[in-house]
Order: C-alpha cells, then sequence, then structure tokens
C-alpha cells in the first residue's frame, strides 16, 4: 500500500452539533493523540448517507481540547448541507486525520495578526486559543461577505487581544476587505507574524501587503479535494519556490505556506 494511504477512516461519535448561521459547529470525540491535533491541520468526514461520494470532505481542525476536537462547516452544496442536517449529539462520523502540516509560529513572535474570511476565520480558532494560552493573544481580524457569514465571533473575541470585523457590505464591523484593518495595524503597530486563512484572493492580496511590509506571513489554503492524502492530485496549486513556479498538492505540502509563496509567479 502506497504511504499516502496508510490511514484509514475512523468511526467517532460526534459529541455536541450545533447552528449557527449557516454554519454546523460539530464536536467529536478525537480518535488521535493530542499532539497529532495541531492548529492549521484539517480532517476529511465522510457525509452520512452520500453515497456518491467515495471520499470525505475537508474541514480544518477549528478548535480542540481534551478528548476531543471541533470543526466548523459551512452549507455550500449537497452534502454539506446533509452533514448541516443530519448531525446530532450521539451520532457517529467517519473521520480521516490530522491531515497536512500546520502553523509553525516563532516562539519569539510576540505581536501576532490573525486574519480570517468567512469560514477561515474557524479555521484560525485553534491556533488563536493556543497563542492565547501561551500569554500571547493575537489580534484577530475576521472578514466576511455579510453578516450572515461571519462564525464563532465570541470565542474569537475570547481569544484575541482584540477582534476587529469587517464585512464587504458593511453589515457587521466597518465595511470593506481584511487587507484595510490588516494594513492599518501593520502601520500602527507592526507585525511579528501574520497569519491567515480564507479565499485565495485574499490569502495573496495579505502575502502580498506582508511582503511589502516587511512582516512574516504565513497562508492556509482552502482547496477542493478528493482524497486528502496526496493520491489523487487534485488539490494542486501554483506556488513560488526557488524563482519557480511549481505545482504542490495543499493536502500534502500544505495546507499551511509561507506568503512568499503565494506572491509573485505563485499566483494562481
Amino acid at each position: 500500500m502506497r504511504r499516502e494511504m496508510a490511514q484509514a477512516y475512523r468511526k467517532t461519535r460526534v459529541l455536541k452539533a450545533r447552528r449557527e448561521g449557516k454554519y454546523l459547529v460539530c464536536r467529536l470525540a478525537a480518535p488521535w493523540r493530542a499532539e497529532e491535533v495541531r492548529p492549521g491541520r484539517f480532517m476529511m468526514v465522510r457525509i452520512p448517507g452520500d453515497g456518491e461520494m467515495m471520499f470525505g470532505r475537508p474541514f480544518g481542525i477549528s478548535r480542540k481540547g481534551e478528548g476531543w476536537v471541533e470543526f466548523t462547516a459551512a452549507v455550500a452544496g449537497r452534502g454539506t448541507r446533509i452533514l448541516y442536517d443530519t448531525v446530532e449529539e450521539g451520532s457517529h462520523l467517519e473521520v480521516l486525520g490530522p491531515l497536512g502540516n500546520g502553523y509553525e509560529i516563532p516562539a519569539g513572535a510576540e505581536r501576532i495578526i490573525l486574519a480570517g474570511g468567512g469560514a477561515g476565520a474557524a479555521e484560525l480558532l485553534a491556533l488563536a486559543e493556543e497563542l492565547a494560552a501561551e500569554g500571547r493573544p493575537p489580534v484577530f481580524i475576521a472578514g466576511a461577505r455579510s453578516e450572515a457569514d461571519l462564525v464563532l465571533l465570541d470565542e474569537l473575541r475570547r481569544a484575541s487581544r482584540e477582534l476587529v470585523v469587517v464585512t464587504e457590505d458593511g453589515s457587521a464591523g466597518e465595511k470593506g476587505l481584511v487587507t484595510a484593518p490588516l494594513g492599518r495595524k501593520l502601520a500602527e503597530e507592526g507585525a511579528d507574524l501574520v497569519a491567515a486563512c480564507g479565499p485565495t484572493p485574499m490569502l495573496h492580496a495579505v502575502a502580498e501587503m506582508c511582503a511589502e511590509r516587511g512582516a512574516e506571513c504565513l497562508v492556509a489554503a482552502e482547496e477542493r479535494m478528493a482524497c486528502g492524502v496526496g493520491a489523487c492530485y487534485g488539490c494542486c496549486i501554483p506556488v513560488l519556490r526557488d524563482g519557480e513556479v511549481k505545482m504542490v498538492r495543499v493536502c500534502l505540502d500544505g495546507p499551511v505556506f509561507r506568503g512568499e509563496e503565494f506572491t509573485g509567479g505563485g499566483r494562481g
């Protein structure tokens, strides 16, 4: 068997399931060792009753605790609608993971900004909570198209020294894009590190802004996946490495990349 296919889906119990607007926040009994569940990693979740899909759907690990992990799923199609409508406390899901790399935050980084777009904000919550527990809570910028696309704001606020909310239509927080408050914070306070998760255009914009301001940057790519383990090559994206554009697999080479890989020739 190929190394990439060595892992198998595991059946695990749903401990909690709540709906927050269009989002399902699902807590599972963790079938992995605690040290494996690092912020930035993800899991593949099989949709109950979706016999058309051999593989699961990828979801970032949005929170973790003693014996449990959470993922946050937005309704975006048939599969996530089934998940949203059917998953309840006490039911079971089959999961594969944790997969991918994760955020490597330098020990000396104190001024940290996290920027999340839509569901990407939920995927940064585990990192925010880990940093807060270490005594270095981040500034968190949560952006979305509208108020309906924001999620987990109470949790993000508790884990951050400052939460900035921004929506494209101005229905919550300030009107505009994530890059506006990010640019303001970089100018006013600077940053030892910026970590971002969200749509690809947002990641490119954040990476390029950080490069211009001389701030270290990490971005977590959100890409459609089939297998999640590198066997199908369905999640390849272009990144800039050693002065050349190269195709890499998000599930194996990422999902977290250095910001400079998303600038210039790495733009898709």
